[in-house]
């Protein structure tokens, strides 16, 4: 199955104006939270993941990108951590 976000990619290309991490930008994190999840609920109900998602931003600030729009707001992100 093809995903949604696949039929607006050229809108969402379109939208974006530039990626900063937070590492750069570390003024945009709660920009960041708030941007609205694409997991299943069931992901974001596990205390454990959820104490350590949350430090992302301090503990991997240079793997947290978001996406700017021309007014600079964020319009997407993507949280990663490294495996080596």
């Amino acid at each position: 199955m093809r995903p949604v976000w696949q039929d607006h990619i050229e809108e969402v290309k379109a939208l974006i104006r530039s990626i900063v991490t937070l590492a750069d930008r570390p003024d945009l994190v709660e920009a960041m939270w708030a941007v609205p999840s694409s997991w299943p609920p069931f992901m974001l109900q596990d205390p454990v993941a959820h104490l350590f998602y949350s430090g992302l931003p301090q503990v991997f600030p240079e793997h947290q990108l978001v996406a700017l729009d021309d007014d600079g707001a964020v319009v997407a992100r993507v949280n990663s951590v490294p495996f080596a």
